[in-house]
């Protein structure tokens, strides 16, 4: 008689504060909490947050998808300062990423930071994203 296979796979499911614990601890790292919050009475958007109490988890989309997180509308690439001669002075803006985790995503917005990945790193490392 062929011996029976063991189902080896674990179920592992968090312990109720496991939200409040998490972004307490991130935050005391220095690290900003972005998660699904309550835009308004019919809207969710991502956002910062800093209890568990703020966090939406029971939404079907947001508004905006988690890669405006990554791609501002708009961002400052240089600034320029015109010379009196003529000649024009470019600054460059520092680019200084904060450290940040997003919590409650969805799976395939997870995913598609991986797309964009490849995009913005297949030939050299865009700064600004």
């Amino acid at each position: 008689m062929a011996e029976a296979k063991q189902d080896t796979k674990k179920i592992y499911a968090a312990g109720p504060g496991w939200i409040q614990a998490a972004i307490s601890a991130l935050a005391e790292a220095g690290v900003a909490v972005l998660a699904p919050v309550r835009a308004d009475k019919n809207a969710v958007d991502f956002g910062p947050v800093t209890s568990a109490e703020e966090v939406v988890l029971d939404y079907v989309n947001t508004r905006l998808s988690l890669k405006t997180l990554f791609l501002p509308r708009s961002e400052v690439l240089l600034r320029y300062k015109k010379k009196g001669d003529g000649d024009v002075d470019m600054v460059t803006e520092p680019c200084t990423p904060a450290k940040s985790v997003v919590l409650g995503c969805r799976p395939c917005d997870a995913a598609a930071v991986d797309c964009m990945d490849s995009v913005f790193y297949w030939d050299y490392e865009d700064v600004q994203y």
